[in-house]
């Protein structure tokens, strides 16, 4: 049997180490996996206070709409509402959503000093404490010309 006497390049040695490496490294990673099974179950809040969305701090002008009225691309614009817990529990929180058009630009909702934000500093909110809201529009440079409907949905958490 005769054996060969070359040098081998180094890149070759380089690529082989890392290879076995590469493919050591890869068996041993994930040596044992464990599952476990979880459970949650969901039960009635048993709230079912008010909330009262008004247009003026005093809450005696019900707010039914939020009309933006005329915007121009690029325009920004602050709308003040309140915001009346109508119920004999504490709420301590909200979230909202929108499904206004993202290429016209964006609506956000905020309250207190903080502002926009998702969840609120003027909360908890005690039965009969009126917080003050924002909502805060922008349009986009490149705006689509147009009328466009949306809904600003809030979820009150007591």
């Amino acid at each position: 049997m005769k054996v060969l006497n070359k040098k081998l390049p180094l890149w070759a040695i380089i690529v082989a180490l890392v290879s076995v490496l590469t493919v050591g490294f890869s068996v041993a990673a994930i040596v044992y996996t464990v599952v476990l099974p979880g459970t949650v179950t969901i039960v009635e809040v048993g709230w079912t206070g008010e909330v009262g969305i008004y247009e003026d701090p005093n809450c005696t002008i019900p707010m039914t709409l939020i009309d933006l009225g005329e915007m121009k691309a690029g325009e920004v614009r602050e709308i003040t509402f309140y915001v009346r817990n109508e119920s004999n529990d504490t709420i301590l929180g909200f979230k909202w959503s929108t499904d206004f058009p993202p290429d016209v630009g964006g609506l956000y909702v905020g309250s207190g000093d903080v502002r926009p934000l998702p969840y609120e500093a003027d909360f908890p909110l005690e039965p009969i404490e009126i917080a003050t809201m924002f909502i805060y529009v922008h349009t986009h440079y490149g705006a689509p010309l147009g009328t466009y409907d949306f809904n600003v949905t809030f979820d009150f958490i007591a």
